[in-house]
């Protein structure tokens, strides 16, 4: 086991009309670009709809993964700048084993999955099949990992 997290969240009850001017941030679909963060199309909930998505509490170095439609595979890394947040349905948290695995592996890892983007490829428009997230296999053998993790991350 590579990851102590992987899920995906939820839009708070009334959609878009429920999003607020300011607060705990809502990363959605929009906002994951690859290897960078996008804050346009960013909204915020209140305390309490974080508290209603309290298992999707994202945190600093986690990765996050689009998994539908035409933004599908995109992944990118957290910064402490845009916390606190929570996903909505459409982005997947994928929180690496800090003990097994550096966060940046596990970033490049997904970026140069075939699997997945095959999949984006081969079915623009819809969902990345969660089975593919669940089941993806590191590229690196867990030599590698070592090396890359004390050497270069």
């Amino acid at each position: 086991q590579w990851t102590n997290k992987i899920g995906s969240g939820a839009t708070p009850r009334g959609g878009s009309n429920s999003y607020k001017n300011e607060g705990i941030s809502l990363f959605r679909s929009q906002n994951v670009l690859d290897m960078q963060f996008s804050t346009n199309g960013h909204d915020c909930i209140d305390d309490g709809q974080a508290a209603a998505l309290k298992n999707v509490i994202v945190e600093s170095n986690d990765i996050l993964l689009n998994i539908p439609g035409d933004r599908v595979a995109r992944v990118c890394k957290v910064r402490d700048y845009i916390l606190p947040a929570r996903v909505n349905q459409h982005v997947a948290i994928i929180r690496a084993d800090n003990n097994k695995l550096k966060p940046d592996c596990l970033l490049y890892n997904l970026i140069a999955q075939k699997e997945i983007k095959d999949w984006e490829t081969n079915h623009s428009g819809y969902d990345t099949p969660f089975h593919l997230v669940n089941s993806f296999c590191l590229l690196f053998s867990p030599h590698t990992l070592c090396f890359l993790k004390s050497a270069w991350f």
